[in-house]
């Protein structure tokens, strides 16, 4: 009878011993995805917040530009337009246009 008793014992134990490992995987595991959805989540944030600011210095880089271009133009139709006899006229620039 000791026998008999030995074996289911040890089916026990290996019952348990299977249950325990099976718990702890699952643990694992659930935690395992619950961390992998949470980096997931910062890191999606993260890029749409650094997709927002590269997008916002775009448009302010693009605004800078079209402001220079403006008082640019501005200052260039401001100035007197130039003919070569004013060129040949002036003792800066003797001789040029001949």
């Amino acid at each position: 009878m000791r026998v008999g008793a030995g074996v289911s014992r040890l089916r026990l134990r290996t019952k348990f011993l299977l249950s325990m490992i099976l718990i702890s995987s699952a643990l694992t595991w659930t935690s395992l995805l619950l961390v992998r959805r949470t980096v997931q989540t910062q890191v999606r944030n993260e890029i749409v917040v650094g997709l927002r600011n590269s997008a916002e210095t775009f448009q302010n880089f693009q605004r800078q530009r079209e402001a220079t271009l403006a008082r640019s133009a501005d200052l260039l139709a401001d100035l007197p337009p130039l003919r070569p006899d004013d060129y040949s006229a002036s003792s800066d620039h003797p001789g040029r246009f001949h």
